[in-house]
């Protein structure tokens, strides 16, 4: 089917119980998006909405495989609602679709920013966009919709977002200052990055984290080794740099330095046994001493060292240890640019409860500190 794009959401109707179809959307013949999802238009228990602002004013033709006919409804705004007998009352959900990984968090204009992995038309892992809420207290969210959507370099994987304070990206606009997104696009993750490798990528947000708009000269980093992923960055306060903590293949994770937040070269390459993806990077005041800084280096299974960074290595001055033991608790993230040092993250947990329009939550922040306790 081929129609005229003049809404900002489409509604596909879907049913649990459906066989999984690809849509590929088509703009002049070439492929600019496809989605996987249980269309069924006979007797849908949902309706999932996409996205379509960025496409508006354009011809879009969408084809399905297997073939069927498409059925949707246009929507100019879409209601987030959250009610239901099993939907979570304090752990954040999205109101439709599965959630995974905490993405880009960052404390801006006093609220605090959260985006995550998100599949807009299924309460189950696939079709990784950025989803994003907002909040004054870390507990009730806004939801925002989706924000960073799969381009022909690949879906959108996780990664952190950072204030660019003194404006070293060129990339403010106005007043206030730009926030930085650094995400991965996963090449060869949807028929429209069909060939791509995993790269490092930026966005860039000048309405306070609403838009996000991806950077001209993408990527920042071109693939290192196969499926390398999830950049962390941090303000790095010793010599006045950026690191970047980045996942490379089994257990093993490297750590980039930068200047002016574009161009980025390895200093080091660290192993965490038993754990991968998802790394954190963050320093803590020991026993609340702004004189005793240590490091902490985390990774997805809540595997963590601490150590000392001067900005150019990091020292590992533990064995490896575990902050969570159950498995409720995946790929945790921190918050950046939180005044005072403070140090605030969340996890998810992964969890689908059949026959609901949701799939996995977040968890409730924690605030992070660390203490000498028997000469440790």
């Amino acid at each position: 089917m081929e129609f005229l794009c003049d809404t900002n959401y489409i509604l596909f109707p879907t049913s649990d119980n459906a066989q999984n179809k690809r849509l590929y959307f088509y703009i002049n013949n070439e492929l600019v998006y496809d989605i996987v999802l249980k269309l069924d238009n006979a007797s849908p228990d949902y309706k999932f909405p996409v996205n379509m602002r960025r496409f508006k004013g354009n011809n879009v033709k969408i084809i399905s495989n297997p073939i069927m006919n498409i059925c949707f409804e246009k929507a100019d705004k879409i209601q987030f609602g959250y009610d239901g007998k099993y939907r979570p009352s304090v752990h954040f959900t999205a109101s439709k679709g599965w959630i995974n990984d905490p993405n880009g968090l960052v404390y801006y204009g006093g609220r605090y920013l959260m985006y995550f992995q998100h599949n807009p038309v299924a309460a189950t892992w696939g079709n990784m966009h950025w989803g994003g809420a907002v909040s004054d207290d870390l507990i009730h969210w806004e939801e925002i919709g989706d924000v960073l959507f799969p381009d022909k370099d690949g879906t959108m994987f996780s990664g952190s977002a950072i204030i660019d304070k003194k404006n070293l990206t060129g990339l403010q606009r106005g007043n206030e200052p730009a926030i930085l997104y650094f995400y991965t696009s996963a090449g060869n993750t949807s028929e429209t990055s069909k060939g791509k490798p995993f790269t490092q990528c930026l966005a860039y947000s000048n309405d306070g984290g609403k838009t996000l708009i991806k950077y001209d000269k993408n990527p920042i980093i071109k693939n290192i080794i196969k499926e390398n992923r999830d950049p962390k960055v941090i303000y790095c306060q010793p010599d006045d740099s950026y690191i970047m903590v980045l996942y490379l293949d089994g257990h093993s994770f490297a750590i980039l330095k930068s200047e002016n937040l574009l161009d980025w070269s390895q200093i080091q390459e660290i192993t965490l046994p038993d754990d991968g993806e998802c790394p954190d990077f963050y320093p803590l005041s020991a026993d609340g001493d702004s004189k005793n800084i240590k490091w902490i280096f985390s990774a997805a299974s809540d595997r963590y060292y601490i150590g000392s960074f001067d900005g150019n290595k990091f020292i590992i001055e533990t064995e490896q240890k575990r902050l969570n033991f159950g498995n409720a608790s995946y790929a945790a993230q921190s918050w950046s640019d939180i005044p005072n040092g403070r140090r605030v993250r969340t996890a998810f947990a992964s969890f689908v409860i059949p026959n609901n329009p949701f799939g996995s939550c977040l968890n409730i922040p924690q605030n992070m500190t660390i203490k000498t306790i028997n000469g440790e």
